[in-house]
Parts: C-alpha cells; structure tokens; sequence
C-alpha cells in the first residue's frame, strides 16, 4: 500500500502529456506535482495528480487517440498495480494541430488535475 501513497511518474507519463506552445526554453520551471490517494473501495484508490498552471506550457488533457498513441497514461513499476482510465476536471481547450491526423487536439487549461482509479 505504501506504493500506492508515494506514487512514482513515469518517464512515458511526463513526456506523452507535455506540449510546449512556445519555442523550447531549458529554463523551463520544473513542474510541482502534489498527489492526494483516497480510498474508494476495498483495494482500489482513487488517485489526484495536480500541479499549477505554468506559463507556455501545455499538456494534452487525457482519453485522446493521437494517431495510435494514449495522450496521458499512468504505469507503476509494481505489476501488480493497475491504472484505470485518467480523467481531469480540469478545463479543456480544442486547438487545431498539423502533427496530428484528426487536426485537432485538446489542451488542458489553468492548473492541472489528473485522476486515476488503481
């Protein structure tokens, strides 16, 4: 359970989700998460991911195909963990996008708030 508490993010977790709008600046503030677990049933949690907002940077908001790849997804180095589906209350934005076939792609808006059942 202490796994569960202290959750690791994963490499693929970071950079599947991260959109930078602007030109790539190496002086980019690193990114704050605070993580809230909450029991919700007999082994399962339901864990919140947020972290502030931060000046021309974007994330894709989760539950989007991006030409065959999961635009935000949770894995944990226990096998025996497993994520559901990440969901955000956080607002979303849609913008049109030429690196995608679909040509558009939603962004989330103001600070971050992601949710996943494990």
């Amino acid at each position: 359970m202490g796994k569960l508490l202290r959750p690791l993010f994963f490499l693929s977790f970071l950079l599947a989700s991260l959109v930078s709008a602007a030109q790539t600046d190496s002086t980019a503030p690193a990114i704050k998460w605070s993580v809230i677990s909450k029991k919700i049933a007999d082994k399962k949690y339901e864990l919140t991911f947020t972290a502030p907002e931060l000046p021309n940077i974007h994330f894709y908001a989760p539950g989007q195909d991006l030409d065959g790849i999961v635009s935000a997804q949770a894995l944990f180095t226990d096998s025996s963990v497993s994520a559901e589906n990440i969901t955000t209350t956080a607002a979303t934005e849609t913008v049109p996008t030429a690196i995608f076939v679909k040509g558009t792609v939603q962004l989330l808006k103001g600070p971050l708030i992601w949710k996943v059942v494990v």
